[in-house]
């Protein structure tokens, strides 16, 4: 029995040996990886031309082999494209906060709103009520049931409806929203548009709870909101990485092309009422030629046909010079 008791405790002895042996030779495996590591980024910090990621390397190895010049060329490359990159986003990062700002600023002006594309616009009218207090539940673009959004305040319920519009607003499209409202068991409703909105709508909205702002009032809107660049989506500057083109060259070159066509076409009379003039007009599918009298002559002639043989001649000058 006492010969049994001395052979186990001989095995335990040497087993527990043997652990604590291995334990000290991972450990000094350890702290000479770790010497390597930071040899090499000391080393890079004093000679930019010299890589440390070969001491890296052969320590995960368990090595002390070198990677050849080869390898080493190739990491200082990835190295740099990684630093490029790097330096690419953040300058990308500080040329859309500054165009979030020129964006802001822009906003209180009533030509960039209407340069705007209508899901734009909306989008924009939700941050601004969002500032003013209201909780927006944004609706869909498309059937919405004529409403571009729900605002909730202290249980109030408003219906919201958009309108980018250089012309003006008439009592039918108030109408339509009234009809809107009371379809969504709503408290009231707000109308914003760029446009004018006409007598008739006024004195219809009146007494039914339905706020409406034109222009005028959407830029006092706008100023009140007080939106900061932060409330601003990256993707109503950028896109994919790249900067959307300002939306000032538009107008620009909008306004270049409307004289253009103006000393095209001669005045003449509206041919409906015989007394405006046709002047060339702005729409949201383009340009096209209306009375000078509107709203009293609603006449509109498409300039699709004309546009078409205009830029055909302007080609056809410039190939003869």
């Amino acid at each position: 029995m006492d010969n049994l008791d001395t052979i186990v405790f001989i095995v335990v002895y040497f087993w527990l040996f043997f652990k604590f042996a291995k334990w000290l030779e991972e450990k000094e495996n350890q702290q000479s990886k770790s010497l390597r590591t930071n040899t090499g980024r000391k080393e890079e910090k004093t000679n930019p031309g010299f890589s440390g990621s070969k001491y890296l390397n052969s320590s995960l190895k368990g090595t002390n082999v070198e990677l050849s010049e080869e390898q080493q060329e190739r990491l200082r490359k990835e190295q740099r494209a990684d630093e490029e990159r790097r330096e690419k986003a953040r300058r990308l990062e500080v040329e859309i906060k500054r165009r979030k700002a020129e964006w802001l600023e822009e906003t209180r002006k009533l030509e960039f709103l209407l340069q705007l594309s209508p899901r734009r616009f909306q989008e924009l009218m939700w941050i601004i009520f969002r500032e003013l207090g209201w909780e927006v539940r944004e609706t869909p673009f498309s059937q919405d049931s004529g409403s571009d959004g729900l605002l909730t305040r202290n249980g109030t319920t408003m219906v919201l409806q958009c309108k980018r519009y250089r012309r003006d607003i008439g009592e039918p499209i108030v109408r339509d929203l009234y009809g809107t409202y009371m379809h969504f068991k709503a408290n009231g409703a707000i109308l914003v548009t760029t446009g004018r909105i006409s007598e008739s709508a006024r004195k219809f909205a009146h007494g039914k709870n339905i706020i409406l702002y034109d222009g005028e009032g959407l830029l006092t809107l706008i100023k009140k909101a007080n939106i900061t660049t932060n409330l601003i989506p990256d993707r109503f500057v950028a896109k994919n990485g790249q900067l959307l083109p300002l939306y000032e060259k538009k107008l620009q070159e909008l306004e270049k092309e409307k004289k253009k066509i103006e000393n095209e076409i001669k005045k003449e009379s509206c041919p409906r009422c015989g007394v405006g003039k046709l002047q060339v007009r702005q729409g949201y599918r383009g340009l096209f030629l209306g009375c000078s009298r509107y709203p009293e002559c609603d006449y509109t002639r498409d300039l699709s046909n004309f546009m078409y043989k205009y830029r055909r001649r302007k080609k056809k000058r410039k190939s003869r010079s």
